[in-house]
């Protein structure tokens, strides 16, 4: 996955998992071999989904955005998304 390679800021669990995945496979692949087991991971590509919206309308009727010890955390991350257009 292009993530476990080349990761940007706010994805670092992401590029973990990815990696971790791509990690295991190797290791799978090695410590199988002669077996007769064969090892594959199959990686799609992104994918078109409402995650992030979903997670947003989650989060706007769940948190008080204005009056959280983290207030300007989220107003920033808002303003992130907002500016990549994902929300």
């Amino acid at each position: 996955a292009m993530a476990a390679l080349q990761s940007g800021a706010g994805m670092g669990a992401y590029a973990a998992s990815k990696f971790a995945l791509e990690g295991l496979t190797v290791t799978l692949r090695m410590e199988l071999e002669g077996s007769g087991i064969q090892v594959s991971l199959i990686e799609p590509g992104p994918i078109t989904s409402r995650f992030t919206a979903n997670a947003l309308a989650h989060l706007k009727g769940t948190i008080d955005l204005e009056n959280s010890p983290h207030a300007e955390d989220y107003k920033r991350q808002l303003a992130r998304l907002e500016a990549k257009g994902a929300i």
